[in-house]
């Protein structure tokens, strides 16, 4: 990708309210991003043992809760 390339991304990406970045999460595009992360968390923490679990539970939360929902939790 040129500089230019990434930056006209960049823009259109920025510029996208929460409501439509929420609805491209809910495409499931972002799914494997998400899961790599928890991965990492669950190491972090010293809980490699609990993976598994916490894969099937996040499958399930990404059908169960919307982008906005979780994204309500998660606002501290």
């Amino acid at each position: 990708m040129t500089k230019e390339e990434h930056k006209n991304l960049m823009f259109t990406l920025f510029s996208k309210s929460k409501e439509e970045i929420d609805e491209m999460y809910n495409s499931g595009m972002f799914n494997a991003i998400t899961e790599g992360y928890l991965m990492e968390v669950l190491k972090i923490m010293g809980l490699e043992d609990r993976q598994g679990e916490a894969q099937v539970i996040l499958y399930r939360l990404h059908d169960e809760l919307t982008a906005g929902e979780a994204r309500k939790k998660g606002e501290l």
